[in-house]
């Protein structure tokens, strides 16, 4: 049996694990190491973050949704009648944010039929919010900064917006129009929208 020094248990022990100084370094360097890799992998999860959509790295959002067919309404490329078409939303749970989904799509997004948008520049919606069954759009400022409006695409963009609200709501008793939070009386000058409007007056 070996009784060395070296070879007795307690001093393998000892050697192995190396004094209570050591084992604090050794604790630090691990730690440190630990750090640098966490900052290493939050680093490379916010470049991504900021590069890719959030669609593209979960594609299942919209994929497994049941989208909700809705009717949008849009002028002819006459500026003559509204004429309906055919869209698919997100299932938005929140009614303002379907509404603002709804509003979106008939404002921004190009005509089926004609595959432009009748506005030349896309517009900002800042908010919209439903106060007793109201809905409260609010635009931003740039949208009176439309070069050479006409006053019936002003008539038919307004009035398209009401009819596509309420023929996809109900319960939606008129739209208010805002511009940068504050009442307007006019967007180019040519509809009130001082108060409500509703279907009926669009008619």
């Amino acid at each position: 049996m070996d009784t060395t020094a070296e070879n007795h248990p307690k001093n393998k022990l000892r050697l192995w694990y190396g004094t209570q100084k050591e084992k604090i370094i050794r604790h630090k360097r691990l730690s440190i190491f630990i750090g640098v890799l966490f900052l290493f992998d939050l680093g490379i999860f916010t470049y991504f973050a900021e590069t890719f959509p959030l669609a593209l790295l979960i594609p299942s959002f919209h994929e497994d949704a049941n989208l909700k067919s809705v009717r949008v309404f849009l002028p002819d490329a006459s500026l003559q009648k509204l004429i309906e078409e055919k869209r698919e939303l997100y299932p938005y749970k929140k009614k303002d944010q379907f509404i603002e989904a709804l509003v979106a799509e008939q404002i921004n997004a190009p005509s089926i039929q004609t595959g432009k948008r009748y506005l030349s520049d896309p517009v900002e919606i800042r908010r919209v919010w439903i106060h007793k069954n109201i809905a409260y759009i609010d635009f931003h400022k740039s949208i009176q900064n439309i070069k050479n409006p006409n006053p019936d695409l002003e008539k038919f963009l307004i009035f398209g917006i009401v009819r596509t609200i309420q023929e996809n709501d109900s319960t939606i008793a008129g739209i208010r129009f805002l511009i940068d939070g504050k009442e307007a009386d006019f967007l180019w000058g040519g509809v009130d929208i001082t108060k409500s409007i509703s279907s009926r007056t669009s008619q």
